[in-house]
């Protein structure tokens, strides 16, 4: 039996021939920059040789569409796919020592800077080309309550 790590994505081969099944476990991540931590528990997939290498070409596929579509639009493609739980996550642990500017978000009873927290919680820089518009629209599609000076909007 051999097996590989990648991440929280264990993958074990159960016998060593062309053709043998694998066993594709994902566990939760529980990283601080996750994602994806909607599941509870390990979520397992046994796959064939022909299966497995399938998969990895639709992996891969994907990653090239990301890192084309991150090239192009830059880091509004990390923006888009903002969860709520990325968010909250993201609020716990952010800091802000300057000046609060016009638009806000409340998180947890909190009101945090709206666009840097964004930002902080999509992995782009500051510079990056998602105005507060677009950060207060993403918020609010989230469910959070988004205020304009002070005022809830």
């Amino acid at each position: 039996m051999q097996q590989c790590r990648v991440g929280t994505a264990h993958v074990v081969a159960l016998e060593e021939h062309s053709g043998c099944p694998f066993a594709l476990r994902i566990s939760a991540d529980a990283s601080p920059m996750a994602q994806f931590d909607f599941q509870q528990k390990d979520r397992s997939l046994e796959l064939t040789h022909a299966e497995l290498k399938d998969l990895a070409a639709a992996a891969s596929g994907l990653i090239r569409m990301l890192d084309e579509d991150q090239r192009k639009y830059g880091g509004q493609v990390s923006v888009v796919m903002l969860t709520r739980e990325t968010i909250l996550r993201t609020a716990k642990n952010f800091s802000w020592d300057r000046m609060m500017p016009k638009w806000t978000v409340i998180v947890d009873g909190i009101e945090l800077p709206a666009r840097p927290l964004v930002l902080e919680a999509a992995g782009v820089p500051p510079n990056d080309p998602t105005n507060s518009h677009r950060a207060v629209a993403k918020l609010k599609s989230l469910g959070f309550d988004t205020r304009y000076q002070g005022k809830s909007v």
